[in-house]
C-alpha cells in the first residue's frame, strides 16, 4: 500500500476544524473540572506575578526608599499583582483578556494623556477577559506603530456592573492567548 494514489495510513487523515477555544463554556468547564488544565493556566499567571517587581530608584530622581516603599504599599493595596495574575490567567484561558487602567476622573473612551495622570489618581486594574468586551472592528488605530489595525475602542458587554462603557485602546493592556494569523 504505499504505490500512487492507493490507500495507506496518510490517506485517511485530513485537519477538521475544531476551535475549541472559542467555546467559552467547553473551557470554563475544562478549567474548573481538571486539576491539570486548572495548573496549565494559573502555574504560569502565579510564578509571573507573586513576587512582583524591584523597585530601584536613583538620587538623581528624587526617589528615596520611603517612596519606594510607599509605591510599593500603593500597589499592594489596589491589587495591582493580583489583577494582573488575573489578566494573564483569562488570557491564556479564555484566547484574550484586558487590564483597563482606572484613573480617578477620566473618561474612560478618551485617549490616555499620562500628564493628567495626578498623584493618587490611579485607581487600580479592571480586568475584562475577550467575553466581556467587543471591539470595534470598523474603528481601527490608523497611526503606524506598535498599536497600528487594532481596535480603537472596546466595549463593555452584558451586565458586567459597567455596561455599555466604551475604553480607548491607550489605556488597556492587553494579554493574548497564542499568536494566531491575521484571519484567526
Amino acid at each position: 500500500k504505499v504505490g500512487l494514489q492507493t490507500d495507506n495510513q496518510g490517506s485517511g487523515s485530513t485537519y477538521l476544524t475544531n476551535y475549541t477555544s472559542r467555546s467559552r463554556q467547553l473551557v470554563e468547564s475544562a478549567y474548573r473540572s481538571s486539576w491539570i488544565c486548572g495548573k496549565v493556566i494559573d502555574s504560569y499567571a502565579e510564578d509571573m506575578t507573586r513576587e512582583g517587581i524591584q523597585i530601584t530608584g536613583a538620587k538623581e530622581d528624587g526617589a528615596t526608599p520611603l517612596d519606594i516603599e510607599a509605591l510599593e504599599r500603593e500597589a499592594t493595596r489596589l491589587q495591582v499583582w493580583d489583577r494582573l495574575c488575573d489578566a494573564i490567567r483569562w488570557g491564556r484561558l479564555y484566547g484574550g483578556c484586558l487590564a483597563v487602567l482606572a484613573i480617578r476622573g477620566q473618561d474612560l473612551s478618551t485617549p490616555l494623556n499620562p500628564n493628567s495622570v495626578t498623584r493618587g489618581s490611579f485607581q487600580g486594574l479592571l480586568v475584562w477577559d475577550r467575553w466581556m468586551m467587543v471591539p470595534s472592528l470598523t474603528d481601527l488605530v490608523a497611526e503606524v506603530g506598535p498599536d497600528y489595525g487594532l481596535p480603537k475602542y472596546y466595549d463593555v458587554v452584558g451586565g458586567f456592573g459597567v455596561p455599555g462603557v466604551r475604553v480607548h485602546y491607550s489605556r488597556v493592556l492587553r494579554f493574548l492567548g497564542d499568536e494566531l494569523p491575521y484571519f484567526q
